[in-house]
């Protein structure tokens, strides 16, 4: 499909979408009186989808409703954030989104929100930091091997990424930049298919969940290094990459609960409360051990979330900007 025709088609599907939810705003007291719904922007399997089917569980339970998940992919969440933005603040549509939506706009001229203003930060539900992963092809064994290669082959070397726009995207711009390095981007619409390319060195580098050491383990791709500011205790060998000079690099993801502006405070009040003390379960945070890398926040305020949020907007902001990333 064509840039042109992908256009056309995600402003078509923002067309067609349908307000989501309905009634007057509700307090505290008598939310949620219906059913939740959760918009999730990636498809079934990926992080975000498991946080909302894992949390929505748990909430049912305790807010006594369904939580019904919906998936909503599409480039850079632009079509669950329109979504989102769209619905009556009520409290029973929320999202569970993955760094800035303030990048949205910038992709893709015409939305009806302009950026993380135009939502509710309820909660900071989970920090996932994965590692540099580079074909197995590649005579490099760490990363000043690595940036050497490309530093003598700019244009060269191709990295791949789940989508323009998306988290992967940013970090290994931002890798690039930081390395001064040029390399030629190959965007996928999700990370998995990148693996294999990886191995067989179609696309010579990515940013990978650290669930996908097995891969190195193997010898089908190469680990460079944890993409974290601190090591991670599960894979303490590994180093990190600002200890191999990339100094102050930091590929951690950054998962919030929102919903639309305007949303009641006793409601967000009272969700973020019972998110929690989901999120204070051993029970819970054990579903999360598989991936790798991954932390669940405690006893975050909405203010506090908030303030996560826009410091993750103020981060990659101006690096779409001077890149000049769109989708158009």
């Amino acid at each position: 499909m064509s840039i042109t025709s992908k256009r056309g088609f995600i402003l078509s599907a923002l067309a067609a979408a349908v307000t989501l939810g309905a009634g007057g705003l509700a307090s505290a007291h008598e939310w949620p009186n219906r059913p939740i719904t959760m918009l999730v922007p990636q498809p079934a399997g990926s992080i975000q989808d498991l946080v909302a089917r894992a949390l929505g569980e748990e909430l049912a339970q305790i807010l006594k409703q369904p939580v019904v998940v919906d998936n909503r992919p599409s480039a850079s969440q632009v079509i669950a954030s329109s979504l989102l933005a769209r619905a009556t603040p009520d409290g029973h549509t929320l999202m569970v989104s993955v760094m800035p939506n303030v990048i949205a706009p910038h992709l893709l001229k015409g939305q009806n929100f302009s950026g993380n203003q135009d939502f509710a930060v309820v909660s900071h539900s989970l920090s996932s930091t994965g590692f540099l992963a580079v074909s197995p092809q590649l005579k490099v064994n760490n990363l000043k091997e690595f940036i050497a290669l490309l530093k003598a082959n700019p244009g060269k070397y191709m990295f791949g990424s789940a989508g323009v726009g998306t988290p992967m995207h940013m970090f290994l711009e931002q890798f690039n930049r930081d390395a001064n390095i040029q390399s030629v981007h190959v965007p996928y619409k999700s990370f998995p298919p990148i693996i294999p390319d990886i191995s067989n060195n179609v696309v010579q580098y990515t940013i990978l969940p650290l669930g996908q050491l097995q891969m190195v383990k193997s010898g089908k791709m190469k680990g460079l290094g944890f993409a974290g500011a601190k090591r991670d205790p599960d894979h303490p060998n590994m180093p990190t990459l600002d200890e191999q000079g990339l100094k102050g690099f930091d590929a951690t993801l950054q998962y919030f609960v929102i919903g639309p502006k305007g949303m009641p405070p006793d409601v967000v009040t009272k969700l973020n409360a019972a998110i929690n003390t989901v999120q204070a379960k051993e029970s819970y945070q054990a579903k999360y051990k598989t991936l790798g890398g991954t932390t669940v926040p405690q006893n975050v305020s909405p203010a506090a979330a908030t303030a996560r949020l826009r410091h993750e907007d103020e981060r990659f902001l101006p690096l779409v900007k001077a890149g000049k990333i769109t989708l158009e």
